[in-house]
């Protein structure tokens, strides 16, 4: 099956999404919007028409389907945090979202934080910056850290409102 690689940090790692734009072994045919509608069902949407609507006028748009489909208020953002990180092979940061200390602060780009809506998190010794970010299909945002950021990174997603939060 041919692949395209988005880089996500440039050198340091790369994601792979089939060309069809089908994710996931058990997809079965699904395309991205059909599977962001499921996901949005496992995570207790009841009104499955207004997030299919939602996800439609998006992609539509080349907004992103994965905040329209938060927009709507019908996931559980947790729950659909860690649906689809488990569908996409990511991990989700489960911890409470501890406060950014000064030096990373100034570190890291605010422009880009703030724009693209990625919240770094303190790393341990010798391991690489985790990014939190909702939207795993956010490439302009993983690009825009990159051209910014020579670090090593690790990216993870989050609930939106948890992302949100430790941005103010």
């Amino acid at each position: 099956r041919r692949h395209t690689r988005y880089p996500l940090v440039t050198g340091v790692q790369t994601c792979a999404l089939p060309i069809s734009g089908k994710i996931g072994a058990d997809s079965a045919g699904m395309n991205l919007r059909q599977t962001l509608v499921q996901l949005a069902e496992q995570s207790g949407a009841k009104d499955l028409a207004a997030c299919e609507q939602a996800v439609t006028a998006a992609a539509t748009d080349q907004r992103s389907m994965v905040n329209a489909l938060l927009d709507t208020g019908q996931v559980d953002e947790k729950v659909f945090a860690q649906k689809l990180g488990e569908r996409l092979g990511l991990q989700v940061w489960g911890e409470e979202i501890p406060p950014i200390p000064a030096p990373l602060r100034e570190k890291f780009p605010a422009r880009i934080a703030l724009r693209y809506r990625l919240l770094p998190v303190t790393p341990g010794e010798g391991e690489p910056l985790p990014v939190l970010g909702f939207d795993p299909f956010d490439h302009l945002g993983r690009q825009a850290l990159a051209g910014f950021w020579s670090g090593e990174t690790r990216w993870m997603l989050a609930p939106r409102r948890a992302v949100l939060d430790g941005l103010r």
